[in-house]
């Protein structure tokens, strides 16, 4: 009798969690598996630089030598969804504190949609299809040569490569599946102001009328870029070819429409990686509108790194010219040597060193020399 009963208690328990467990098999179905990434770098260096300024306008030489420390730190919070159908759904940020960027910000922070099939598909403060897609546009050891961690900011140096073109500008971006090695990125920024946390797109109203908008700032933002990537036999090829176009904020303020081109080739064998990058078109610093009247701006870039087990070293040639106004015109002729060094996965230790001229018409001629050196944790 009391085998019947204990089987009776058994069948009545277990009839009684069938509707619990089909409960939880449903919220397995409804809520989609989350994953939380939260990624890392501290940066700790020292660097020394020499900056020789030969300025006629002030009829005199100046010299300067400095020596600092410059660290930040920075976080990279993520979460990706997964739904039962694939699909992927979630967010990336990046946050930072330290160095140029003082208090902390919002570098970066973007939303995705994305699947094997479909691609994927991105919307908030984050890199355009130029920056995001270039190939061999940092081609140095260390930090990155001329698109490392230093750059003699304080003195007038512009960066006119890809690099150049904003993390944190409000746009839409769809990058395509790979077909053959072949994947096409476009994106579409409405305006050169609004940066990550901002309220407000302004492209339809006249800069003039808002504090502290810059005049040659510039509105619907269009960039295109192909990228392919394949290997033959034991030689991987990388490259890019691409552009972009916007317009001036101000129609009838004095400023031409941003034309830009854009591409890339870099090839690796046995550790060895060679490569170079140009881009050439109307456009000025940080993609903002030119004057009237002034030619185009080219930048390029060309380098050499070799890696050999935890070990690679590298060198860079930089060089741009940018017209100022019509009748002045800067040009800047830089390289850079580098090495670097992995005690473990997530720490490296860095040497760069950086040497570069910089000349404008009619107004100065200034010689960099720079060396750093120190190590970050990224994880």
């Amino acid at each position: 009798m009391r085998k019947y009963l204990l089987a009776g208690a058994a069948l009545a328990v277990a009839t009684a969690a069938l509707p619990v467990m089909a409960k939880a098999d449903e919220m397995k179905q409804v809520a989609p598996p989350a994953t939380l990434t939260l990624g890392g770098r501290l940066f700790e260096s020292v660097f020394i630089q020499s900056v020789s300024n030969q300025n006629p306008v002030q009829g005199g030489n100046a010299t300067l030598q400095s020596y600092n420390f410059q660290d930040y730190f920075r976080l990279y919070p993520a979460v990706d969804y997964t739904a039962p159908n694939g699909m992927h759904f979630g967010f990336i940020s990046e946050l930072r504190w330290g160095g140029n960027a003082g208090a902390g910000v919002i570098n970066r922070a973007y939303l995705f949609v994305k699947s094997d099939k479909m691609g994927v598909f991105t919307m908030g403060g984050q890199a355009g299809a130029i920056k995001s897609m270039a190939v061999a546009n940092d081609e140095a050891s260390g930090t990155g040569g001329w698109d490392g961690e230093y750059g003699f900011f304080g003195n007038g140096y512009q960066w006119l490569m890809a690099d150049t073109y904003g993390d944190g500008l409000e746009n839409i971006k769809y990058v395509t599946p790979s077909f053959a090695g072949v994947k096409v990125t476009l994106s579409w920024t409405p305006d050169s102001t609004a940066q990550v946390g901002a309220d407000r797109f302004i492209s339809s109203f006249n800069n003039a009328a808002i504090a502290g908008v810059p005049a040659n700032s510039v509105r619907n933002r269009v960039e295109g870029m192909i990228n392919y990537s394949g290997t033959f036999g034991s030689t991987g090829l990388n490259a890019n070819i691409g552009g972009a176009v916007a317009a001036p904020m101000q129609a009838a303020g004095g400023w031409q429409n941003v034309t830009v081109f854009d591409a890339g080739l870099e090839a690796s064998f046995s550790g060895l990686t060679v490569g170079g990058h140009v881009d050439t078109g109307k456009y000025a610093a940080a993609f903002l509108a030119q004057p009237d009247g002034v030619g185009n701006t080219t930048a390029v870039d060309a380098g050499i790194v070799y890696n050999f087990g935890a070990a690679q070293v590298g060198a860079q040639y930089y060089g741009y010219s940018i017209p100022i106004t019509t009748a002045v015109k800067q040009t800047f002729s830089g390289g850079a040597i580098g090495a670097s060094y992995k005690l473990n996965p997530g720490v490296t230790l860095f040497f760069d060193g950086l040497f570069g001229t910089k000349q404008q018409t009619a107004v100065n001629n200034v010689s960099f020399t720079g060396v750093g050196i120190g190590t970050y944790f990224q994880w």
